[in-house]
Order: structure tokens, then C-alpha cells, then sequence
């Protein structure tokens, strides 16, 4: 009887209080806002034994799927340089430069422009310029910014590479860097090299590789894609190059079109199969060495996605 009684006085004084107040909340420092209530998730998105990560992982779209590409370091054609030299190391001498005259570089009369002859595509750079060159010397790029110099330096770094298309279906790659005489508009080549690029992915990208004992660490051992530029880029391919570096990971993804796989190939004389209907083309490379493993680990794949648009 006596704990009947407690019970009922207990439940008595609860109806008597009404309500529990709720704590006030705490003073908030000046120019913080205080946030409403938060809205009640509907029953349909409520998370339950799933976290939200992984509500939010199963909204999400899903991801291509990668189609693995076979590559190994020892299957590339590789080439062993030395160092080339650098834009300071080639300006702070006047001093009449060795080597051989390059036979491709063309220099238009009144020392105008320059560009380079007999290729099928590829860029040149003279000083702080970098432009396509087409084939029999044309594009190119302007000379009237380094035309004469500074009165003081002499000679400015230029450099080119090209690309040649062989009857096999591989590549002849090739780059020179030479000194640039900016008043007798005249170069000798410092270094020089050729490669032959092979086909992957179909064709849509060539790989090589170089070495170079004596470079620094990102340039002692070097593969090179050749393949068509990504984005919205108007030239006619792109070089993209993953390092291969004890301790550090490099790669490169990059999306073709539909419109630019095409146009490589029809510039290359190679032609590349169409993709789908809408969709794009992602190349990916990546290398990763860690500093205990005697050789480096290759990935290369492929994936199909949609296009962005505007054809590119």
C-alpha cells in the first residue's frame, strides 16, 4: 500500500509541473548566427544501419569502368641521355657555341619567325615562346621578342620536337635543344635524340621512355605518352610524362574526344577507332616505387565516358 501511494504522489506531482523546460542556449561569440532546428529526414533517406557515407556512396553515380592496359618498363624502346642545358645555363655564355647547325630548323627571311621543316607535327620553343609547327615549315613561332636580345646575352635556349609517322604504325620522336643566336638568328644543337614510339591503347596513345643518369631525380628515368590533346585544346596531340622515382607516385589521366581521336589519327595517318556513340575516352599511366622495392609498379587502363560536349 505505502509504495502504491509513493507512485501515485510521484505521478501526481509530474502532471502538476507541466512541461520540462528546455536549457537555454549557450551565448554565442560575436558574429557567429545561430542555426534554426534542424529539419526531420524523411522516412524514405533516413539513414538506418547504414552511416551517411554510405548512403552517400550509393547516390552517387557510378564510376567507369577501367579497362587494364598491359605495360612494362622493359617492353618501351628507351633511350639514355646526357643532360640538356638549361635556359640560364645557355644565356650566361656569349661565347660562340658548339655543335652541328640544325638541318630541320627553318628561319624565315628577315629573321621573323621560326619553325621547322620535313615533320608531320610537333612544337618549338625559342626563348619564352612554345607553338605547333606544321608540316613544310609552317606555323612556327615569332622572333621579334627575342630578335636582337637584351644587348648583353647573345644566345637564348630553343628547342623543338616532332613526330613522324612510319609505315609499321609506330612513331619517330625527336628533340633538339640548341642555342639561339638573337642577332645572326643562327643555332647549333646542344643535344639531340631520336626514339621510336610504339602503340597503345589502341593506338591512341604511343610510349617511349628515356633515361638520364645525371638529370635530376624527375628526369633520370622518364615515360612519354604521345597521344591526342585532352579538353578543349586545339593542338594537334599532346606529351604527357610520368616519372618513375623511388619514394614517389606519378601519373597523368586524361580525357580524348571523340572529335580529337579522329583528327590524330587522321593526322598521324594512323586511324583510331571511333568510340561510342556520346562517349569519351580516359587514358590513364601511373608509376609508384617505394624506397624498399627494387622496381617500380606500372598501372595503365581505360575507361569509357560520357561526352562533355561541344564535341571536345
Amino acid at each position: 500500500m505505502i509504495r502504491r501511494a509513493l507512485c501515485l504522489s510521484l505521478a501526481l506531482g509530474a502532471s502538476l509541473a507541466g512541461p520540462p523546460v528546455a536549457a537555454a542556449d549557450p551565448v554565442l561569440p560575436a558574429g557567429w548566427i545561430a542555426g534554426g532546428p534542424a529539419a526531420p529526414m524523411p522516412a524514405a533517406t533516413t539513414p538506418g544501419r547504414k552511416s551517411r557515407d554510405a548512403l552517400q556512396l550509393a547516390l552517387s553515380p557510378p564510376r567507369p569502368v577501367l579497362a587494364p592496359v598491359p605495360l612494362a618498363l622493359a617492353d618501351l624502346d628507351t633511350v639514355d641521355l646526357q643532360p640538356a642545358p638549361s635556359a640560364a645555363q645557355i644565356a650566361a655564355s656569349n661565347a660562340d657555341a658548339p655543335g652541328d647547325p640544325p638541318t630541320d630548323l627553318f628561319v624565315a627571311p628577315g629573321c621573323s619567325r621560326a619553325s621547322v621543316s620535313g615533320h608531320d607535327i610537333g612544337e618549338i620553343s625559342v626563348d619564352w615562346e612554345t607553338r605547333p609547327i606544321a608540316p613544310q615549315s609552317g606555323a612556327g613561332v615569332m622572333l621579334w621578342g627575342s630578335r636582337g636580345g637584351d644587348g648583353k646575352h647573345l644566345y637564348v635556349r630553343a628547342s623543338w620536337e616532332t613526330i613522324d609517322s612510319l609505315p609499321d604504325g609506330t612513331l619517330r620522336y625527336t628533340e633538339t635543344v640548341a642555342r639561339f643566336h638573337v642577332l645572326t638568328c643562327k643555332a647549333r644543337v646542344a643535344r639531340r635524340y631520336s626514339v621510336i614510339a610504339r602503340p597503345y591503347f589502341g593506338g591512341l596513345a604511343y610510349l617511349f621512355r628515356t633515361r638520364c643518369a645525371a638529370c635530376a631525380p624527375v628526369e633520370r628515368d622518364v615515360v612519354h605518352a604521345i597521344l591526342p590533346p585532352g579538353g578543349w585544346g586545339t593542338e594537334p596531340y599532346s606529351h604527357n610524362h610520368v616519372a618513375v622515382v623511388p619514394g614517389v607516385g606519378q601519373g597523368f589521366l586524361q580525357q580524348v574526344s571523340a572529335a580529337h581521336r579522329r583528327r590524330f589519327g587522321e593526322l598521324l595517318r594512323h586511324p583510331v577507332a571511333d568510340a561510342a556513340a556520346g562517349m569519351s575516352t580516359e587514358i590513364g599511366i601511373e608509376a609508384a616505387q617505394t624506397l624498399a622495392e627494387q622496381a617500380p609498379t606500372m598501372i595503365a587502363y581505360t575507361a569509357e565516358v560520357p561526352e562533355r560536349g561541344f564535341g571536345f
